[in-house]
């Protein structure tokens, strides 16, 4: 069973960690070479009440996140957001990404004001 809770400063290296992770394949992520912590200090702080960012743990280890980010700032978007998930390597193939929307759905049903949730999928990412 996964476990949810927002994610603290303190995460951060661990959530670059897991970003980090895929960047060698090139298939779920732009960039070519790894993102550091420090380069990730301000990303961390665009998220907030409004856009939120989770980190998921299974048996008290942080194995993946997930966030709602603001998808582009214009009016005509203020009720959209882009979502982003992201599972350590070694835990991917077993249903987490259907219990991380799961999730989140419940999230925007309960707790968000927003509408529309964008998401970029690569071609190569597997899947859910």
């Amino acid at each position: 069973m996964l476990s949810f809770r927002r994610a603290t400063p303190n995460d951060l290296s661990r959530i670059v960690a897991i970003y980090n992770s895929a960047v060698p394949s090139h298939d779920i992520t732009d960039d070519e070479m790894p993102i550091t912590v420090d380069s990730r200090q301000e990303w961390l702080n665009h998220f907030n009440d409004r856009f939120p960012i989770w980190v998921v743990i299974s048996d008290s280890t942080i194995i993946g996140w997930c966030s709602l980010g603001q998808f582009y700032p214009h009016q005509a978007y203020q009720f959209s957001a882009e979502i982003s998930i992201y599972l350590a390597s070694d835990t991917q193939g077993r249903g987490y990404g259907k219990q991380i929307l799961n999730f989140i759905d419940q999230q925007i049903t309960d707790n968000l004001d927003i509408k529309t949730v964008i998401a970029y999928v690569y071609e190569n990412n597997g899947g859910l």
